[in-house]
């Protein structure tokens, strides 16, 4: 098996998630995909946080996850796939089997986004010596992986690592967020139940008269 080659790859999941704005020319050789994200946001004038910003970045975070899964693939098994994120993550030499890769990468403390990254421009990707280094840089650049969309791919799964110390990316939040209006409206109907059930009359049963 030879190494991967060092060189930009097409990104046709990205290039499609930002073709679908026709004032924004995207630009691939930017070597930061959420810098691009940026430039979008500001041409099209939408303010952080808003409704319409939320919806495009959980598109983008989507298709971050079909171009991990077209670079790297999504089979555990597949010594290709571990190969290239042995490179991407700057291990030389590349080792030989799955195992001895899977091995080396579980040590390693990357982050997922600068993996697409790595394949997108032909470049390797920055880590970081301890779990904490990477928790803090994920933080600082917002460069959040969605485990809810990634879950049911084995090989973006398996490389996933909880972000801890009460760090939560927008997505997060976003599920939060919807969770407790899901837990406020069952609220809802279980009171409108329960006052429903109060304001119940009795049924009136007819007697005859007794002879």
């Amino acid at each position: 098996m030879t190494e991967p080659e060092r060189r930009g790859r097409d990104a046709k999941h990205l290039e499609g998630f930002f073709a679908q704005y026709k004032k924004f020319k995207f630009d691939p050789p930017k070597p930061a995909i959420l810098e691009e994200f940026r430039r979008l946001r500001e041409v099209y004038g939408w303010k952080e946080g808003s409704k319409k910003d939320r919806y495009v970045h959980r598109q983008l975070k989507k298709a971050l996850v079909e171009q991990f899964n077209s670079f790297y693939g999504r089979s555990v098994g597949d010594i290709r796939a571990w190969k290239d994120l042995c490179w991407a993550c700057g291990i030389h030499p590349v080792p030989e089997t799955v195992w001895e890769c899977e091995m080396v990468i579980m040590r390693t403390h990357v982050n997922l986004i600068d993996l697409v990254d790595a394949q997108r421009v032909g470049s390797q990707a920055e880590t970081f010596d301890s779990v904490d280094e990477l928790e803090d840089y994920t933080r600082q650049t917002d460069r959040f992986f969605p485990r809810h969309v990634a879950s049911s791919d084995k090989l973006l799964y398996a490389l996933l690592r909880p972000i801890r110390k009460g760090a939560v990316s927008r997505d997060q939040d976003d599920n939060g967020e919807k969770k407790k209006r899901k837990r406020k409206r069952r609220r809802n109907r279980n009171k409108k139940k329960k006052a429903q059930a109060e304001n119940a009359q009795p049924a009136t049963v007819m007697v005859p008269p007794s002879a």
